[in-house]
């Protein structure tokens, strides 16, 4: 109710509207723990290796959900596979593309849809088919240098550069039929915002005025502007989305903020919905999204750092219940000043264990709060660099560190720990081939009964 009548006054709340009664709410009582047994338990692991280095693409959305598309960008030509949910290590498809390479840059270079892989080079894009992996277009641009893909709705959005400044050319993402082209004024950030039939350009400079774009995707003509009080920073644009006609725009510190850290936006009518005031006693830290489901992250200030979970229909949030961060309290896998996608509904947490020598590894369950601790035996400052983003499957963790060298002459060592999702009671720990890196060289690709491991210069899958 709250949701369609957020101004609401009902007759006996004193007159407090249906938003604030529901902010109010306490926080949900958690659910009952579940028994798991794990995908991965003590029988030896099988394990399948592709030499190269491979990114991520995404996963096919969709009806073909559940497929993995990844690239090999170190081979000529570089080459596309896709990779089923049940994968241990074999390709659904593999396509070497014949054109050029595909674009390496601080944009994305690819825009999946349930029917179509699209992948940029840094003058033309290629449309293969989802299901088998075959060319079914190629547009090659003329005088303009591709910097990165985006797209909703059925377009495909290419930023794109030449010696005018920045433009957006749109396509259709199904027979790479150019639609519409568009310029993109001077103090904007190349990169837009999709989805529903929309893309919003964000103000990066003063010249914009604070003022973002709404263009209609399927035309590219200007919907309406946005008043958003002052320029964002490249963490706002990267996890800002689109929900349900409202823009979702994240403002961390750094950006010209009036004292909130997330705003949303109407589409339609071109006025702010609701907004979340930044804490004083806390630095708003990050976004972790998992699903539909957002959760605001905290780090400690004068207090105690906290999450809260972020109601985006009314902008409500409810602190989750028992969970508390100190300063020596690390996200894993966490961005600063980022939005990251979750895998599953877990947020891990790197602490030092106070009294001995050891790290604490913190599971929070999301949206119920702390569900156990494992602990490592080594010093968190002899933990190299970052930890990646946990995997997590129905039944299974999936975390790695890299340890210092023991001797001279030595290299660091990095390990895989794999942890019951449920209890945190340990499955396996295995030292990683050295040619995989060290852990901060990591990412992750969780499938039904196979972990992928993409690392420095090889592609591991284990499997039971």
């Amino acid at each position: 109710l709250a949701g369609r009548h957020p101004d609401l006054v009902p007759s006996a709340a004193d007159g407090a509207t249906l938003r604030e009664l529901a902010r109010a709410l306490p926080a949900p009582v958690p659910a009952p723990r579940l028994s798991e047994t794990s995908s991965f338990s003590d029988q030896a692991l099988t394990q399948t290796s592709l030499p190269g280095v491979f990114i991520r693409l995404g996963r096919l959305p969709g009806s073909a959900a559940g497929v993995r598309i990844l690239a090999r960008v170190d081979s000529s030509p570089h080459v596309v596979h896709a990779f089923s949910k049940q994968s241990r290590g074999e390709s659904l498809w593999v396509h070497p593309l014949s054109g050029e390479r595909i674009l390496n840059s601080e944009g994305s270079p690819s825009h999946l849809t349930a029917e179509r892989v699209i992948v940029a080079g840094r003058t033309e894009l290629t449309g293969l088919d989802a299901a088998t992996g075959e060319q079914r277009w190629r547009w090659r641009a003329s005088g303009v240098r591709v910097l990165s893909l985006s797209g909703a709705s059925g377009v495909t959005l290419a930023t794109c550069e030449s010696d005018a400044g920045l433009e957006l050319i749109a396509l259709d993402s199904q027979a790479g039929t150019p639609l519409w082209r568009r310029p993109i004024p001077r103090g904007f950030w190349g990169l837009p915002v999709c989805g529903e039939g929309r893309a919003v350009l964000l103000p990066q400079k003063a010249l914009a005025q604070g003022r973002a774009q709404v263009l209609d995707l399927f035309t590219g003509s200007l919907a309406l502007e946005l008043d958003l009080g002052g320029r964002v920073i490249e963490g706002d644009v990267e996890g800002a989305w689109i929900e349900e006609g409202a823009l979702i725009l994240p403002r961390f510190p750094m950006s010209q903020s009036t004292g909130d850290c997330v705003i949303a936006f109407d589409l339609a009518r071109g006025r702010r919905l609701w907004h979340v005031a930044t804490d004083p006693e806390r630095e708003f830290d990050s976004i972790a999204r998992n699903g539909r489901e957002v959760y605001l992250i905290f780090t400690a200030g004068s207090q105690p750092g906290l999450v809260q979970q972020l109601d985006t229909r009314l902008g409500a949030v409810r602190r989750i219940q028992g969970v508390s961060l100190e300063r020596s309290d690390v996200p894993i896998g966490i961005q600063r000043h980022r939005v990251t996608q979750l895998d599953g509904p877990y947020l891990f947490l790197r602490s030092e264990d106070q009294g001995s020598r050891g790290t604490r590894l913190r599971a929070i369950q999301l949206p119920f709060g702390e569900r156990w601790t494992y602990r490592l035996s080594i010093d968190p400052g002899e933990i190299y660099n970052a930890m990646p983003l946990p995997a997590l499957s129905r039944s299974t963790v999936a975390f790695s560190y890299t340890e210092p060298r023991r001797s001279r002459g030595s290299k660091p060592m990095t390990s895989l720990l794999l942890v019951n999702r449920n209890n945190g009671t340990p499955q396996d720990t295995r030292l990683l081939a050295p040619m995989l890196g060290n852990a901060d060289d990591l990412e992750f690709v969780m499938f039904d009964s196979a972990i992928a491991i993409l690392g420095r210069d090889q592609l591991l899958f284990l499997s039971r």
